[in-house]
Order: C-alpha cells, then structure tokens, then sequence
C-alpha cells in the first residue's frame, strides 16, 4: 500500500498540525512550549495520535471497513438519499458550467497519482503549505 500523509500548516509558523490518512491514520501537533526550569528555553513539543498505535494491529482498509458495516448493519458512513439530491443541487450547475464554458479549467490527473498539480497550490492561496511525506 502506498502512503498518503498531507500535512498543512502557516509557513514559517510555530505549529503544525499534520493529518494522516490511509494507510497510517492518525494526526500530530507540533507546537512551541517552555522547557521546565527558571530559563526561557523553548522547544518543540510534538503531540501524535496513531489509530495503529491506540487499537493495535493493522487497521482494515476502507472498502473493508465499509463492507462489515453493511454486513453488519451499521448505516453511520453511509449517506441519506436527501444528502445525494442535496449533493446534485450542489454540483449539477458545476458540471454544466464545465460542460458549457470551455475556458473553465477543468484539472484532471492520473488514477493513482496525487492528484492535479494546480491543487498544489491551493494552500498558498492561504499562505499554507501542503506537503507529502512518507509513512514512519
């Protein structure tokens, strides 16, 4: 499996918050603290959550997960029909945009890539920065 880890955070700043996701689920907030003792000493301060690290074991991937709760009835990842037609209102004037305004950039990317270079640069929009980093 492949390691997909995005963190985001201000440049330059003194935190960080990083958000894991498949297959190493998990989160970790870097933050400046005070070093104990008389001296203004600080230091980074690294909070991390593992699902791993907390419940053991390899986790199941999503389409397993998904499968035992339909299996065993439980409908919480699941969405409502009035959520889908929600969703269509949301998105139907999007795609029609798309599909009627060719000088609307549509940016499509590879199956198993990243994703489309132009979402790179999104965070930056935000003076964030977005970055991949591999699994520990």
């Amino acid at each position: 499996r492949r390691s997909r880890r995005a963190a985001t955070g201000v440049a330059g700043g003194s935190a960080r918050l990083t958000l894991t996701v498949q297959p190493c689920e998990g989160m970790n907030l870097a933050i400046q603290a005070k070093q104990p003792g008389p001296k203004l000493c600080m230091g980074t301060l690294s909070l991390n959550f593992r699902y791993a690290d907390i419940f053991g074991g390899e986790l199941p991937d999503a389409y397993e997960h998904l499968l035992l709760d339909a299996m065993c009835g439980d409908q919480t990842l699941f969405i409502r029909s009035d959520m889908i037609s929600q969703s269509w209102q949301l998105f139907t004037p999007v795609l029609e945009a798309w599909q009627n305004n060719p000088d609307i950039p549509l940016h499509t990317y590879s199956a198993g890539s990243w994703g489309p270079e132009a979402a790179e640069h999104i965070p930056a929009n935000d003076k964030r920065s977005l970055l991949c980093l591999g699994c520990e």
